[in-house]
């Protein structure tokens, strides 16, 4: 399968300290623009490493 990022590490250890992260705070915790956000947060669930919770605004993902 595809290896795990660097940025994938940074999210995973950012959803390990506060339970959770948004669409927002990947772009801020990674300095990306939110279209990078959203593959990213795709490839992360493709690799079942988070899950997405909610929809729009809501949405968050959690640790699988």
């Amino acid at each position: 399968g595809k290896p795990i990022t660097d940025q994938m590490k940074k999210v995973l250890a950012y959803i390990d300290k506060n339970g959770q992260i948004t669409d927002a705070e990947i772009g801020q915790l990674l300095d990306i623009k939110q279209t990078r956000v959203y593959n990213l947060a795709r490839e992360m669930c493709e690799l079942n490493l988070i899950e997405a919770e909610g929809r729009g605004k809501k949405k968050t993902y959690l640790r699988k």
